[in-house]
């Protein structure tokens, strides 16, 4: 009985020694060298010496906390997307509105520069200096003005001297039907004044409108005349100078254009105008000189000599019936001006 008790008291003793001197890993640190730690290190899972499976990182727990649901990888990345879409949204919805102010502003900008484009030096009021050129007017002056951009006023002033006439061989010719007298030259000179209303019906350039004025034809003609005098008992040829004034008022219908482009200074402005100048009333006067000094003597019986008479009616009614029966075209070709 003692024997087996030495024996296994040596067994004891032999065992303890050999656990106690057992070979150790020196690069495992000593809270991990008891092979039987569940912790994880990376040290050990490196090292070749020792082969340990340990669970994969998606086996893993994930600790929570009281009351917390576990999330899984899929339900971050599902937090995540949403994150991000609503990012997005914010940022687009932040565009938008930049976008917004800037039209907004734009919008604004456009309709100041389109009320400062209306406005001129009296408001909504522009008025400027125009000059033109026109067939049977000539050259003329006037101050235009524009109202809203539909309503317009002007006052003009045309005028031309001595425009030879004779330049139409068929007016010639038919002045000289006669053979009591002849016609070397005829001149006209002419000036008018008038006040106008148009109306731009779209607001542009196109106009519809209606003029009201006077207007003087004055016509000069030199040319010989054979008289018949009393007791003279032949015919007296004199030289002679007829001066004629027809006066009369009108209107004048018309359309036309009156284009404007905006400056720094109000509107450059160009336009053309057509119309017919309808003769209201006429009032005429005719002054016939003779001028050879041997006439004057017998000056009281050559104006009651019918061929002064015929000479007399020759201007006076022409001209003038033709002019009240007949309208004038009038066409101002080309004005151009500012408007303030």
């Amino acid at each position: 009985m003692k024997s087996l008790l030495k024996i296994f008291i040596f067994i004891f003793f032999i065992s303890l020694s050999l656990k106690s001197f057992s070979q150790i890993d020196p690069t495992i640190p000593l809270q991990q060298r008891n092979l039987q730690n569940n912790l994880v290190n990376p040290v050990i899972n490196d090292n070749p010496f020792i082969e340990q499976k340990f669970p994969s990182q998606n086996n893993q727990k994930i600790f929570k906390k009281p009351g917390q649901k576990p999330i899984n990888n899929n339900l971050k990345d599902e937090i995540n997307k949403n994150d991000n879409i609503k990012e997005d949204e914010l940022a687009e919805e932040e565009s938008n509105e930049k976008d917004e102010k800037k039209s907004d502003k734009d919008e604004k900008n456009s309709e100041k520069k389109e009320t400062d484009n209306d406005e001129g030096l009296f408001g909504p009021i522009r008025v400027g200096p125009m000059v033109g050129f026109g067939i049977i007017n000539g050259p003329n002056l006037s101050i235009e003005s524009k109202f809203w951009k539909y309503i317009g006023l002007s006052a003009s002033y045309s005028y031309f001297n001595e425009f030879d006439l004779f330049r139409s061989k068929q007016l010639k010719s038919m002045l000289n039907s006669s053979q009591d007298f002849q016609f070397d030259t005829l001149k006209l000179s002419y000036w008018q004044y008038e006040g106008k209303l148009s109306i731009f019906p779209f607001g542009g350039s196109f106009f519809i409108g209606a003029a009201y004025g006077k207007r003087q034809f004055f016509f000069k003609s030199t040319g010989n005349i054979n008289l018949t005098v009393a007791n003279f008992p032949q015919k007296l040829t004199t030289p002679f100078i007829d001066t004629l004034t027809i006066n009369s008022t009108y209107w004048t219908p018309q359309i036309g254009l009156l284009a404007t482009w905006s400056g720094s200074f109000g509107w450059f402005a160009i336009g053309t105008e057509i119309g017919a100048q309808l003769t209201l009333d006429v009032s005429v006067e005719n002054n016939i000189n003779l001028t050879d000094p041997t006439v004057q003597q017998y000056i009281s019986y050559a104006i009651q000599s019918p061929e002064y008479s015929s000479l007399n009616d020759q201007l006076k009614k022409t001209i003038s019936e033709n002019l009240k029966n007949y309208p004038i075209i009038y066409w101002n070709i080309l004005k151009i001006g500012w408007i303030f």
